[in-house]
């Protein structure tokens, strides 16, 4: 009877040493399994973040690339707007250059005026009265004439002078005896610079040499040899 038992133990313990091992080598395989799944995932996982890090590089090569033609089209617009800002300072000096001038000019034949007027007076010939107006059309005068200077805007001589086409224009030529050829010997209008500027030139008439009999046979001689 008791070895009956004996064995009938000896059987349940191994049934139950079989039932552990079979237990553990279940658990042994769920948890391999459990790590290759997991495994596998992380592994899905990394090549997910891997596609995406590439992703993110490329799109930020290309905001880099687009933040690169921003900025030169950037500078490219500001110094479009730089040269534009020039060309409109530029032409608004010329403008107000422009103006002054013509202003000036039309303050010059004010004054042309004013001289003609004075060289008609005959001081001797005029009683008190016309004194007074003369002196007040001299004072005027002088006053159009400061102005002027103060402006850097003065008178240049012409009279005795050589012609000269870039500061004179020839009204006409006029024959007199002793006087070389080309000399400025009546004055219509007086000349004006603005600083180094010819602003309007002097309107003159111009000597030509005398023509008398020997230079008249001297001048027939020289076209017959020709």
């Amino acid at each position: 009877m008791y070895e009956l038992n004996k064995s009938a133990s000896e059987g349940s313990t191994m049934n139950n040493k079989q039932e552990d091992y079979l237990l553990k080598k279940k658990s042994h395989n769920y948890k391999r399994n459990k790590s290759k799944k997991k495994d596998k995932k992380s592994g899905e996982q990394i090549e997910t973040y891997k596609d995406r890090i590439i992703s993110l590089e490329r799109e930020l090569e290309n905001r880099n690339n687009q933040a690169e033609k921003y900025k030169d089209l950037y500078f490219r617009m500001a110094a479009d707007f730089e040269n534009y800002k020039k060309k409109m300072r530029n032409e608004v000096d010329e403008i107000r250059k422009y103006t002054k001038e013509n202003v000036y000019l039309e303050i010059i034949s004010i004054m042309d005026n004013f001289e003609r007027a004075l060289q008609s007076f005959n001081k001797d010939e005029v009683d008190e009265h016309t004194m007074s107006i003369m002196k007040g059309i001299i004072m005027i005068y002088k006053q159009f004439h400061n102005m002027l200077e103060r402006e850097d805007i003065v008178q240049f001589k012409s009279l005795g002078e050589k012609f000269d086409p870039r500061i004179h224009h020839a009204l006409t030529h006029k024959e007199v005896e002793g006087t070389e050829s080309d000399i400025i010997v009546e004055e219509y209008e007086k000349g004006y610079k603005y600083k180094d500027k010819i602003l309007r030139p002097a309107k003159v008439i111009v000597s030509k040499i005398v023509k008398n009999n020997e230079n008249i046979v001297k001048e027939a001689n020289n076209n017959g040899k020709e």
